[in-house]
């Protein structure tokens, strides 16, 4: 969550300081009100987007050195409440609560103004007339009149114009859902400055309404002057503002040439490419050779008679070799699983058995050092004896830091402790306030062919740590692709549920 609202940020900085930088000043008015709403939309919904690209498994993988050691880690590791998380979601929710609160309330306020005043229709517009004295604003297809004013025409044609366009070019329409977006990302400040650009550019867009019907600019600034100062208006209409007017102004005598509009049009596309492809996410996905489409990874439909007549032939040609020395191709065997798999109960049995393979043949294990007697010392002489030789410390399967698992043995002598070393790897103590009864099972052996190691682990349901944070067999395979030099450690405690420990990535 933390990673999606730093991108979101991101992505819609960029937004908006290209729109103050590039748009703003120009004449394009309804480029721009598109490119707003349309950068909102990409700058929250690109950390959400999925690049998955799919990589055959081959079995020419490189080696790790000979220094990567298997060492034991915890199975899982049991976290207790998040009450920093809790106390944030509920902050949130509140804010939510509060502006949806708002919105609703704004809401209310303009449908009781309709439903209450006297409503005069002109075409397809409607003027609501209000007793009170208001500036000139409008929501939807309603246009809210001061009735003095109106009845006595004291209200030029040109203002009346100014909110028609607004009403006709259902500018309301943004100012809602840039409304609903503030109830979501209220804690984001970007998003009022996009909600205060895009409310401008409304004003932009009714002002060169306006001026396109040949009204005199001069005369028509005035009658803004005139018209912009007073009462109040609801949020959620739109209106002549007089804080805006110094720079409506200044866009007025803007007249951005064709050949300007194309080409800073032309520059919102690799900013938009930008967002969504640099600001999305990636997933490695490892399939077996020859299977590396989306479509085949899919599939999960009975093989053909095709495929089983596949199968039957390389089966038997594999079981015709004797079983201690045979050798299958690791294609052919990927090729036969993957049709095996879908086979029926029926089909198996009269179908070739699955050619089973020996296992590898095992480099003996060095001996692992014997662990020093607890006995002659104390438990907190032997819990800094390790400190010193950087051990790594769990406390109830949790990690801890030397310091805290010197403080425990200091407070509690009765805890348990058990220690495992290794030849090439930081020793690992397990403090334990229940008795342990299960000695850990170390497996250590050269990997020359680690990768593929993974993928065996990872069809055995393993679970995989890379610098002691969980991640798919997936993203293991890639980092010990990527870094020969990793360090793996293999918890085989489960034989059913293996944990891997990946570090040096």
């Amino acid at each position: 969550m933390e990673m999606y609202l730093l991108k979101s940020t991101v992505c819609i900085a960029l937004v908006f300081a290209f729109y103050k930088l590039i748009l703003e000043k120009e004449s394009m008015h309804r480029v721009k009100r598109f490119y707003l709403l349309g950068g909102i939309v990409a700058s929250f919904l690109a950390p959400l987007i999925t690049f998955t690209k799919y990589v055959e498994a081959t079995p020419n993988l490189s080696p790790v050195t000979n220094n990567a050691t298997i060492t034991l880690l915890p199975s899982q590791i049991q976290s207790g409440p998040d009450y920093l998380s809790i106390i944030l979601w509920s902050v949130y929710f509140l804010g939510v609560v509060f502006f949806a609160f708002k919105f609703g309330k704004n809401l209310f306020i303009i449908t009781q103004k309709i439903a209450k005043n006297q409503r005069i229709r002109n075409r397809n517009l409607f003027h609501v007339l209000l007793k009170i004295p208001t500036t000139p604003h409008t929501f939807f297809n309603y246009i809210f009149l001061h009735k003095e004013t109106f009845e006595a025409n004291a209200i030029p044609n040109e203002v009346l114009l100014h909110e028609q366009i607004h009403a006709e070019q259902k500018h309301s329409l943004d100012t809602l859902f840039i409304e609903v977006v503030q109830i979501i990302f209220w804690f984001n400040p970007l998003v009022y400055l996009i909600k205060q650009a895009i409310k401008l550019n409304h004003e932009f867009l009714a002002d060169q309404g306006v001026l396109a019907q040949g009204t005199d600019k001069s005369f028509y600034q005035n009658i803004l002057l005139a018209f912009s100062s007073g009462a109040t208006t609801p949020i959620m209409a739109n209106s002549i503002n007089y804080s805006s007017i110094k720079k409506r102004f200044t866009v007025m005598k803007t007249n951005t040439s064709r050949k300007t509009k194309w080409l800073k049009s032309l520059l919102i596309l690799p900013l938009l490419s930008l967002i969504l492809y640099g600001f999305s996410n990636r997933e490695l996905m490892i399939v077996p050779e020859g299977q590396s489409s989306h479509a085949s990874i899919l599939q999960q439909k009975d093989p053909t008679p095709a495929e089983i007549a596949e199968y039957n032939r390389l089966a038997k040609k594999y079981n015709a070799q004797s079983k201690e020395t045979r050798v299958v191709p690791y294609k052919d065997l990927m090729r036969m699983e993957a049709i095996y798999k879908g086979m029926s109960a029926s089909q198996k049995e009269t179908s070739q058995p699955f050619p089973e393979c020996p296992p590898p043949p095992q480099p003996p294990v060095p001996p692992v050092p014997p662990v020093p007697p607890i006995a002659s010392l104390e438990p907190v002489d032997h819990v800094v004896r390790m400190a010193k030789e950087n051990a790594v410390f769990f406390f109830e399967e949790q990690p801890i830091s030397s310091d805290k698992a010197i403080a425990l043995m200091k407070e509690n002598r009765n805890l348990n402790l058990e220690t495992v070393t290794f030849k090439n790897s930081n020793p690992i103590v397990k403090i334990s306030s229940k008795p342990i009864t299960t000695p850990s099972k170390v497996v250590s052996q050269p990997a020359p062919d680690p990768a593929a190691n993974l993928v065996e682990i990872a069809k055995r349901g393993g679970t995989f740590y890379v610098n002691k944070k969980k991640v798919s067999s997936e993203e293991a395979i890639k980092a010990i692709r990527e870094n020969q030099g990793s360090k793996i450690d293999i918890d085989e405690t489960d034989p059913d549920h293996p944990v891997v420990w990946i570090s040096g990535c």
